[in-house]
């Protein structure tokens, strides 16, 4: 069951998947590949499957899931299979950043709205909150602003309220209206696909109990991702249909990955995080309809690429992700029953927008974007990784000639 329609307005169709692990009486562990978890008796046998091998893990106790990922100097959350491959250390599924995994030792530290990078000892002496091993204050949690509550608002900083599950607005104080939401994206987000609605709204699960795991493309966002926006449902299935349901743990699994020639490539941001979320001040003939909002642990440095996001709370209140007018009419589904899917999803990339041609985001076309630019100069046809994807500034999925004269318009300040 992958999808639903609401009286007239949504449809439901598809089936459920049998999910399950592979028999372990041979196993002694689990090999992570890039779309999948397989029990092997040998490392020897998961080399010749291109994965990697964590010995003694179970693929039923999805092994190869998002985890804390090692690297020197800081910690992220990533899967097993882009975590190694790229040359980390795993910590295991489910492990988080903040007990320190990595022995890092530094992380963000909150005071009063102030933010500084400490050591967990010295922010307690400082009478701080810690917020965990590789944290930064680029995207400083420590900011004071209004924080929505249901009927409430409420003056805290953005890791507090997070915590209690409200939805934090900006910088600033609580104002008369200042928490009554809408289904649009921000008229200056980096990009918007706003959800559909109300005469023709549709929704499709994105779920990892259910198997089914949505992408959808996007291209030109002019600067890095430092907030994240999405809409959706949460409904239980039953038999043929679905009925609304409560979710108690708001866990989402969030990938940006680089365009690999029109489908997802590497991973270059994951997350296994807990996310807040409010209900839309108009339900959906009487079922509610959030809008989800994150702010990322580190900014997603993405112009261009795919993104997935998943629900992986409780397995039998999934998420359903609501579809939208906005986009190319194209995204993907694991497990659907075709692969290809003709459809948008919601969401809202946020950030500040840099300017055309700055690609390392200092607030000038320099030489040192000129080095960089020549790096990404491939030529047409070849998709741009994470970094490069800025230097596609015809946001047409490659760095060619045309490019090349957008940013040296750029750079002599033409238009």
């Amino acid at each position: 069951m992958n999808s639903m329609r609401l009286g007239r307005r949504l449809l439901c169709a598809g089936s459920l998947l049998a999910l399950g692990g592979a028999a372990r009486a041979w196993a002694d562990g689990a090999c992570c590949t890039q779309s999948a978890c397989q029990n092997v008796a040998t490392e020897a046998a998961c080399n010749t499957l291109g994965g990697v091998y964590l010995d003694g893990a179970d693929c039923a106790d999805n092994a190869c899931g998002p985890g804390a990922c090692c690297a020197p100097g800081s910690c992220a959350i990533a899967a097993a299979f882009p975590c190694i491959t790229d040359g980390r250390e795993f910590g295991g599924v489910g492990t988080t950043c903040f007990d320190d995994p990595c022995e890092d030792g530094v992380g963000a530290c909150c005071n009063n709205g102030a933010c500084a990078l400490q050591s967990p000892e010295v922010c307690a002496a400082d009478g701080g909150v810690w917020m965990g091993a590789g944290t930064n204050c680029v995207n400083n949690q420590c900011t004071i602003g209004a924080c929505c509550l249901p009927g409430d608002c409420e003056t805290l900083a953005i890791y507090q309220c997070s915590a209690v599950g409200g939805e934090f607005l900006g910088a600033g104080g609580c104002s008369e209206g200042v928490c009554v939401l809408n289904d649009d994206c921000p008229a200056d987000a980096l990009v918007g696909q706003s959800p559909l609605g109300p005469d023709d709204l549709y929704a499709f699960t994105s779920e990892f109990a259910s198997g089914f795991i949505r992408y959808d493309n996007f291209v030109g966002a002019p600067g890095p991702i430092i907030e994240l926006r999405w809409f959706g449902l949460d409904l239980q299935p039953v038999g043929n249909g679905f009925t609304e349901c409560v979710e108690t743990d708001n866990t989402f699994v969030i990938n940006f990955y680089e365009d690999a020639g029109g489908v997802p490539g590497v991973s270059v941001c994951s997350h296994l995080i807990q996310v807040t979320n409010m209900p839309l001040d108009e339900p959906l003939e009487d079922v509610v309809v959030y809008e989800y909002h994150l702010v990322l642990p580190q900014p997603c440095a993405l112009s261009s690429g795919w993104i997935s996001i998943a629900g992986f709370g409780d397995p039998f209140c999934w998420f359903l992700w609501m579809g939208s007018p906005d986009g190319d009419d194209f995204s993907l589904c694991d497990n659907c029953s075709t692969y290809v899917q003709m459809l948008d999803v919601s969401f809202c990339l946020e950030g500040p927008a840099a300017e055309a041609g700055d690609l390392d985001f200092d607030g000038n076309v320099d030489l040192t974007d000129a080095a960089t630019f020549a790096g990404c100069l491939l030529g047409p046809g070849i998709s741009p990784n994470a970094v490069c994807s800025f230097a596609d500034l015809q946001a047409d999925l490659d760095v060619d000639l045309r490019d090349a004269r957008d940013w040296t318009n750029a750079f002599s300040g033409q238009p």
